[in-house]
């Protein structure tokens, strides 16, 4: 990670670099959580790769460096059944932490929660913004991506995605997508759909251990 970015009193996502403005939420964070003072330096992304440093004055950002690409490193991509409870808010924390650059969640035959399609616009919306502060958190200039459900069906037949099996194949190659599937496992059918098949442990994993198993495999092999 740059020197910078990791220094920097707070990390914070602006709608524009050019011309950066606090909001209020970030405004509250900084100043009564974090305790920032003014005059303090920051760092600014717009969540797509840029960033640049910031001073903080009173309310307003001040830019004070130039406008930097992070390097473009190979994307980490989880396709996962959707866990229990709260546990699906923590494991997108975790894995945006690690490096994950593209979710898709899973719908299987086996699967204990499912999202009903007029009923996914509000909990996406909220698995969107826990990734944006946990991209502020972690000091990350990319906020993922994070796909509704899909069926397993379709997400094995992605080119080069691979199913995590406790009885697969070490990782030989770099996949496309690592796919997990739920609690109760895959039925036949879906294993014969599988294809490839990878070793993230020889343990058996909950959903969220898995994925984030998964994203600091293929995070470390880019790099």
């Amino acid at each position: 990670m740059n020197a910078a970015l990791r220094s920097s009193a707070a990390h914070l996502i602006v709608e524009s670099l050019e011309n950066p403005e606090l909001a209020e939420q970030d405004e509250h964070h900084l100043m009564r959580v974090l305790r920032i003072r003014t005059g303090e330096i920051v760092s600014l992304t717009d969540g797509a790769g840029r960033w640049r440093l910031g001073r903080l004055q009173g309310r307003t950002l001040v830019p004070t460096g130039e406008i930097e690409t992070s390097p473009q490193l190979p994307p980490v991509r989880i396709a996962t059944a959707i866990p229990k409870g709260g546990r699906l808010d923590w494991m997108v924390q975790k894995v945006t932490e690690l490096g994950c650059t593209h979710l898709a969640l899973v719908h299987c035959e086996r699967s204990v929660v499912r999202w009903a399609p007029e009923r996914v616009e509000a909990p996406l919306a909220r698995l969107r913004r826990i990734a944006r502060d946990a991209v502020t958190q972690s000091r990350r200039t990319a906020v993922p991506t994070i796909d509704p459900p899909r069926p397993f069906g379709e997400v094995v037949g992605w080119p080069g995605a691979v199913v995590a099996d406790p009885g697969g194949r070490p990782l030989a190659e770099r996949p496309s997508w690592i796919v997990i599937g739920p609690e109760g496992g895959l039925v036949p059918d879906e294993f014969a759909r599988a294809g490839a098949t990878a070793c993230l442990s020889a343990n058996v994993l909950r959903i969220e251990t898995a994925a984030m198993a998964a994203t600091c495999l293929l995070a470390h092999d880019g790099g």
